[in-house]
């Protein structure tokens, strides 16, 4: 892989994500540029400042995002992505009553979300086209 980040236009195609804060830390001290983001699958108290001591932006887990820490996470200027689930977890959730589908469009449109990554794409294209934001 290093060979093809040598060159700076493929590092813009490019995003390393890990649940290991450190390593992301690391990657971007040897390979200048390249854009990383640490996934956080629980609550913390000051989720600016995990993000800010290994230099990432944030992919918050669908459990876990709370409006209050997308408002603390962007004041800050950290970018967060949210991934939703695969479909048939998404399917599972509703049949238990849990219907997350309003609660990504709300946040959407309310800007709280900056990119909305998923395993359904024709399924997001419609949460987004619902939201009413740019794709």
């Amino acid at each position: 892989m290093a060979p093809l980040l040598e060159d700076p236009a493929a590092r813009d195609r490019v995003m390393m994500i890990s649940f290991n804060h450190v390593d992301m830390h690391w990657l971007k001290s040897q390979i200048p540029g390249i854009r990383t983001q640490g996934i956080i699958h629980a609550r913390h108290g000051d989720p600016a400042q995990v993000a800010r001591s290994a230099g990432l932006s944030l992919s918050v887990e669908l459990g876990m995002f709370h409006p209050d820490d997308a408002l603390t996470l962007h004041d800050a200027g950290i970018f967060i992505r949210r991934h939703a689930y695969k479909p048939a977890s998404i399917a599972a959730m509703r049949a238990m009553g849990i219907n997350i589908r309003p609660a990504l469009i709300d946040w959407l449109r309310a800007g709280l979300i900056d990119t909305l990554s998923g395993d359904d794409v024709a399924w997001l294209a419609q949460i987004v086209a619902e939201a009413g934001v740019a794709a």
